[in-house]
C-alpha cells in the first residue's frame, strides 16, 4: 500500500467512525421508545401525564393549575372559574379568566377587581414571584403587589426572570400530554418539526454511507494484506 493509499484509508476510517457513532445513537434511541412504546399500555405511559416543566420545555404548554380555590371554607362562587391562586399578606389572590379575586384567608369574597380594572382585556395567565404577582393577557404583563393596590408594567430585570416562569393558565378541554405521545413523537424525530422529514432521509442516507464505505475498507484491507 502506498503512502497516499496510507492516508486515504485512515481519513475513511476516521469518517466512518464518527458517521457510525451517530447512528448508533440515533439507533439506540429508536430501540429504547420502540421497546417502551410496545409496553406503554402495560406500564401505564399511555395514561401517565407528562410532568409541567417536561410539557413547558418540549411543547410550550404552560403548567395548569387544578381546583385553586380547594379548601377555602367561604370561597365565593366565582371560583368555580378559577385557574390560579396566590397566598399574600392579606389572604389570597385567585385569578379568573375576567376578574382576580382578594380573598380572606377563610375563603371570604373582600374584593372582585375587573381585568378591565387591571389593565389587561382578560387575564390568560398568571405568576406569583419576589413578593409580586404578574398577570398576563395577550402580550401585555401586569405587575401588582399581592393586595392587588399597586399596578405598574414589570421593569427590565422582572421581564428577563419572567421568560422562564411557570405561568398558571386556564385549563384546555384537550387531553394532558402523557409519557407515550412523548415516546412517539421522540420514535418518529416529531420534535424537530418540519425538519422531522429531512433528519430521517439523513439518518437513511448516512447508513447506506456507512455501508459503501465499510465495503470499501474491507476491500483495501485485502488487498494489503490486512487481517
Amino acid at each position: 500500500m502506498t503512502r497516499k493509499q496510507a492516508r486515504r484509508l485512515q481519513s475513511v476510517r476516521r469518517w466512518h467512525r464518527r458517521g457510525a457513532l451517530v447512528v448508533a445513537i440515533w439507533l439506540a434511541v429508536l430501540a429504547i421508545t420502540g421497546s417502551a412504546i410496545n409496553r406503554a399500555h402495560d406500564w401505564g405511559l399511555d395514561r401517565a401525564p407528562l410532568p409541567g416543566f417536561i410539557q413547558r420545555a418540549v411543547y410550550g404548554i404552560e403548567t395548569v393549575a387544578e381546583r385553586p380555590c380547594a379548601g377555602l371554607a367561604r370561597a365565593p362562587q366565582a371560583c368555580d372559574r378559577a385557574f390560579a391562586r396566590f397566598t399574600g399578606a392579606a389572604g389570597n389572590v385567585v385569578l379568573t379568566p375576567h376578574e382576580a379575586l382578594l380573598l380572606a384567608p377563610d375563603g371570604a369574597l373582600i374584593e372582585a377587581l375587573p381585568a378591565g380594572q387591571l389593565g389587561l382585556s382578560r387575564i390568560d395567565a398568571g405568576f406569583a414571584g419576589g413578593g409580586r404577582i404578574y398577570l398576563r393577557g395577550g402580550e401585555r404583563i401586569v405587575s401588582a403587589d399581592t393586595d392587588l393596590l399597586e399596578l405598574r408594567a414589570p421593569d427590565a430585570d422582572e421581564q428577563v426572570a419572567l421568560r422562564d416562569a411557570e405561568w398558571l393558565r386556564p385549563a384546555s378541554s384537550a387531553p394532558p400530554l402523557t409519557w407515550e405521545r412523548l415516546l412517539l413523537d421522540l420514535h418518529a424525530a416529531r420534535f424537530l418539526g418540519p425538519a422531522a422529514r429531512g433528519f430521517t432521509d439523513l439518518m437513511a442516507a448516512l447508513i447506506l454511507v456507512l455501508v459503501v464505505s465499510g465495503l470499501w475498507l474491507y476491500r483495501l484491507r485485502g488487498r494489503s494484506g490486512e487481517r
